[in-house]
């Protein structure tokens, strides 16, 4: 990286570095001749990092300053105070300490500083789910005189957000390496990934790093494997409070510690983290079950095949996934036109609202996904907008189909083999023997544990299976403290009735409730529903909500997007709605 950019990284710009682990950080951490604050998205960077340092390309005396959780502003003034060149390197979260510590100290000027924002492109992968996080570090860099954000995955242009919108764009010189993919696909992931870990442990002499964002594949994968920590490495974030210290027995492990026969990695360890195995193979799974453990092929596959540095087989991996079950259905294009005309829509009652020129509706009733209330004034989140976008081609168009997921996977630069992978009856029954617990029985144990509370909190076991169960069905626990035993044997067990009945009794509008009470009860972007049942799912969720209203399917049209459509279903013409979209503001 210093070979082109002799004089350090380039200013205002967002830097599009091409290869993982060519240099760019160090590049910055090692310039001697100015200030720096370096921006990362993950605490296992910020924790890996400074460890690295000093090097034979630093002073003897040369601290690279970490900043997370759990270092204060005092700290960090601290280190100003007492250090000649200021390198540091902080999680997003804590970049604000940084910048008052700097203005509190006073002896340097803030724009004195050149700030990196590293991995720019996990700020929009990850803007829905951290936003105040991900808006600091967009509208911060302003602060500053020189700044730089910097990738080697850059989103695609038709996903940038606004705030990076016009900024320029310089591409460093460097040639993408060839990488071949052997896309898997097969109806159970957990099943396939399972015989491939068996085959590693039996009989290959390579050792497989597996990248899969979700914890609960990795810990049924343990179990069904029989995995232990001499021959399993588990990777995954520190503030998963559920799986603080271990995963069915196998301990938390940093990316930088020694590599085991099988390797695991949650999206903790996508950006900038450090991986040295020789004999390290690549595996990626992404269950078409599980819309958070798709990955954007033009960033987190990239990112991905870069992490392991000195492997011998670095040109190759296996994906292996389950397509959605969208994948005749689902038209982005059409989405995205219907998604445009609703923004310009929604534009015009945000602007309606803040001018006070609509009466008739609530502040509750604005749909609070995309709409927010800034300084007083009602805000239309574009960036939200672009990230639905997003994550709907992902989900519903990339993984709808392999000819579609290889495509993409081309025009990011790879190579693909397309291969299936059927699971027989015999490894079904095996891998699934204990993997499903009926709802019933587990909401039975759950409410004679939580009972006898007394008990539960003296004794740990007890607390660990109360916690299992919760991860195992996410409504369980709300079942219990807001429905109670009696209303749920009322309700037959049945989850759907329950999730309804939670909704029905939370504190939104009834606008928001019968809009959330019709997600529920099975309507979906992309579907056909008949006329009678669009009345019938209508009347329900009236029920529920205690409105005195006979429904009519023409209703549907407060909640979605909709367009009148007639389909043969068991030899008859049926009249009915295609649903496109939910709408951003229920009215």
């Amino acid at each position: 990286m210093s070979k082109y950019y002799p004089e350090g990284l380039p200013s205002n710009c967002v830097l599009n570095k091409v290869a993982t682990g060519c240099g760019g950080t160090s590049l910055e951490i090692e310039n001697m001749n100015r200030d720096s604050i370096i921006t990362v998205p993950s605490k296992e960077i910020v924790t890996e990092k400074p460890e690295q340092y000093p090097n034979d390309r630093t002073p003897n005396d040369f601290i690279l300053f970490g900043v997370q959780e759990g270092v204060s502003k005092e700290d960090v003034i601290e280190y100003l105070k007492n250090n000649k060149v200021h390198k540091i390197i902080v999680v997003y979260d804590s970049l604000y300490k940084v910048i008052d510590a700097i203005t509190e100290l006073g002896k340097r000027n803030l724009k004195d500083y050149f700030l990196l924002i590293d991995e720019i492109h996990y700020v929009a992968n990850n803007y829905q789910f951290r936003k105040p996080a991900m808006k600091r570090v967009l509208s911060v860099y302003k602060m500053f005189d020189k700044w730089c954000f910097m990738t080697a995955t850059p989103t695609d242009e038709e996903f940038t957000l606004e705030e990076l919108k016009g900024i320029r764009i310089e591409v460093a010189p460097f040639k993408i390496e060839e990488v071949n993919i052997k896309n898997v696909k097969t109806p159970q992931v957990e099943a396939t990934t399972k015989k491939l870990i068996d085959d590693y442990i039996e009989n290959r002499l390579q050792n497989a790093h597996i990248f899969v964002n979700s914890v609960e594949i990795i810990a049924s994968l343990i179990k069904a494997c029989g995995l232990t920590n001499d021959n399993c490495k588990v990777v995954w974030g520190e503030g998963n409070k559920s799986y603080k210290n271990s995963i069915q027995g196998i301990k938390r492990s940093k990316v930088g510690d020694t590599a085991k026969k099988i390797n695991f990695y949650t999206s903790c360890s996508y950006e900038g983290c450090d991986v040295f195995d020789e004999e390290g193979q690549y595996i990626i799974v992404s269950d078409g079950r599980k819309a958070h453990t798709q990955m954007d092929i033009s960033t987190s596959f990239r990112q991905i095949l870069g992490r392991i540095r000195n492997t011998k087989y670095r040109s190759e991996a296996v994906h292996i996934f389950k397509q959605t079950r969208y994948s005749e259905t689902a038209n982005y294009e059409k989405y995205k036109e219907f998604t445009i005309k609703q923004e310009n829509e929604s534009l015009m009652l945000v602007d309606a609202f803040n001018k006070c020129e609509i009466t008739q509706f609530k502040e509750e009733e604005l749909n609070d996904k995309y709409i927010t209330k800034e300084d007083g004034v009602y805000v239309l989140d574009r960036n939200l907008i672009t990230c639905d976008l997003r994550k709907y081609k992902i989900s519903m168009h990339t993984y709808g189909n392999i000819a579609i997921l290889s495509e993409e996977q081309e025009k990011a630069g790879f190579k693909t083999v397309n291969l299936l992978h059927q699971i027989e009856p015999s490894d079904f029954l095996k891998r699934n023997k204990d993997a499903k617990v009926n709802f019933k029985d587990s909401f039975t144990e759950y409410s004679e544990l939580r009972a006898d509370i007394f008990t539960t909190l003296l004794n740990p076991i007890s607390e660990n299976r109360i916690n299992l169960i919760e991860q195992a069905y996410g409504t369980i626990k709300d079942a219990f403290n807001i429905l109670g035993t009696e209303e749920v044997k009322k309700l037959k067990y049945n989850q759907t009735s329950i999730k309804r009945k939670l909704i029905a009794l939370s504190d939104k509008s009834n606008s928001n409730k019968i809009a959330r009470i019709l997600n529920k009860s099975g309507i979906k972007s992309n579907e056909f529903i008949p006329l009678v049942d669009a009345k019938n799912k209508l009347k329900e969720a009236y029920k529920l909500v205690k409105i005195d209203k006979q429904p009519k399917a023409s209703d549907l049209n407060n909640y979605y997007m909709t367009e009148s459509l007639s389909k043969r279903l068991n030899g008859e013409m049926v009249h009915g709605l295609k649903i496109i979209r939910e709408k951003f503001i229920f009215n």
